[in-house]
C-alpha cells in the first residue's frame, strides 16, 4: 500500500485554489493586443511609437515565442491522455554459420502499433498541470513585457515634452 501512495505525493488540496490570471482562466493574449491603455493619453506620437516598439522589439518577440512554445507544450501534454497510433517496421539480417560460409537470411517486418498509458499514478495529470502553469507564467511574462515597453515609451515621450516645455519657459 505504501508503494502505491508514494508515487503521487501531490494532492489537489496541496495546490493553490486560485489562479491569479483573469479569474481562473488563461489570460487571452495573442499577437493582437486587447488593452491599449496608452491611447487614453490622447497622444498620437505615443500611439505610433508604442506600436513601432511592439513590432521591432526583440524582448517582446522572445516573450511571444516562449508563449507559443508553452501553448504547444500544453497541447502535447493534453495529447498524452489519448492513445498513440503509429507504424513500426524493422529489418534484420542473420548469418547461420560464419559470415563467409554461412547462409544469409533477411527478415523484414512492418505493422501498426497502438499504445495507451493509463494515468494510474497521476503522471499525465501532473504533467498537464505543469504545462498549464508554464502557460500561465509565459502569458504573464508576455503581458508584463508589453506593459513595461509601453510605459517606457510613454514616460520617455512625456519626459521629452516636459523638458521641451521647461526650456521654452526658460527661453521666454
Amino acid at each position: 500500500m505504501l508503494l502505491i501512495c508514494g508515487c503521487s505525493s501531490l494532492t489537489e488540496k496541496d495546490l493553490p485554489s486560485e489562479n491569479f490570471l483573469s479569474g481562473g482562466e488563461h489570460a487571452s493574449f495573442e499577437r493582437t493586443y486587447e488593452t491599449k491603455w496608452w491611447e487614453d493619453l490622447n497622444d498620437p506620437a505615443v500611439n505610433i511609437l508604442v506600436e513601432k516598439t511592439f513590432t521591432a522589439n526583440q524582448t517582446l518577440e522572445q516573450a511571444l515565442a516562449q508563449l507559443d512554445e508553452a501553448k504547444a507544450q500544453s497541447g502535447i501534454s493534453k495529447s498524452e491522455y489519448f492513445p498513440a497510433i503509429g507504424v513500426a517496421s524493422g529489418l534484420t539480417q542473420n548469418y547461420n554459420g560464419g559470415v563467409e560460409t554461412g547462409k544469409k537470411s533477411l527478415n523484414a517486418s512492418a505493422g501498426p502499433s497502438l499504445s495507451w498509458e493509463i494515468d494510474l499514478f497521476g503522471r499525465i495529470r501532473n504533467s498537464d498541470k505543469a504545462a498549464e502553469s508554464l502557460l500561465d507564467a509565459r502569458t504573464a511574462d508576455a503581458q508584463n513585457t508589453r506593459m513595461i515597453l509601453a510605459s517606457d515609451v510613454a514616460a520617455t515621450v512625456l519626459d521629452f515634452r516636459a523638458g521641451r516645455s521647461s526650456s521654452l519657459v526658460l527661453e521666454s
